[in-house]
């Protein structure tokens, strides 16, 4: 088959061309992916760290309420204490809820050690309540300053463990 340097020219610049086509519509796709990656693994990492700083709070306000409880002059005083700290642990169980439902393995090990450091000071928690419940105030203050200041270091390790691991990951 003769063809002239005119057709020739036209063949290859044609299958230059098609080449090209099919180099940019396959980066596009790839970009296209990358950017779907990168957007669930952004929305991911803010969630996780929102809920964490929401959990930290919960967890603050709880404690608050804690020493509110404590300087309750009265019943009904105690109970509005009680019934506050209730519903910030309330809160702070379902940020957990939350914070696990990411399904992010590599924070899981962490939600486990603040998951247990959370039950410790509940049940100290419990404790202080009853004692608080009795008018023994005192007693459920010197257990707050000693077995109740271990458990706090214990709860702010674990939250510092788990705020580390989230600002390894960029939020963008």
């Amino acid at each position: 088959m003769k063809l002239s340097v005119r057709a020739k020219i036209t063949l290859v610049c044609g299958v230059l061309l098609g080449a090209m086509a099919l180099t940019t519509g396959l980066g596009m796709w790839q970009l296209a992916d990358s950017k779907q990656r990168a957007d669930q693994i952004s929305a991911v990492n803010q969630t996780a760290a929102r809920l964490s700083a929401q959990l930290r709070t919960d967890i603050s306000k709880a404690s608050r309420a804690t020493r509110d409880l404590l300087l309750a002059h009265g019943d009904d005083q105690r109970k509005i204490a009680s019934d506050a700290i209730d519903q910030y642990m309330r809160d702070r169980d379902e940020r957990r809820r939350q914070l696990r439902a990411i399904g992010d393995p590599a924070i899981a090990g962490k939600l486990d050690d603040l998951d247990a450091a959370l039950r410790a000071a509940d049940d100290l928690d419990k404790q202080v309540r009853e004692l608080a419940g009795k008018a023994s105030n005192e007693k459920a203050s010197a257990m707050l300053e000693g077995a109740g200041r271990k458990q706090s270091d214990a709860l702010q390790d674990a939250m510092r463990k788990l705020d580390g691991e989230l600002a390894r990951r960029p939020l963008t």
